[in-house]
């Protein structure tokens, strides 16, 4: 699974990481941003079928 973290606390986005590593190790960060706004140009470039 890939998955992006949109997460403005930069402990909490850690900790968000390492708990998906540890329910799958599998699981793939693509990328982590601090706002909709910041990731939103990154997810604009995309085809999503879900968010």
């Amino acid at each position: 699974m890939k998955v992006i973290i949109i997460e403005d606390e930069v402990l909490a986005a850690d900790k968000l990481e390492r708990l998906l590593h540890k329910y799958d190790p599998k699981i793939k960060v693509l990328d982590r941003f601090e706002s909709i706004t910041e990731s939103s140009v990154w997810l604009g470039s995309l085809k999503i079928q879900l968010i």
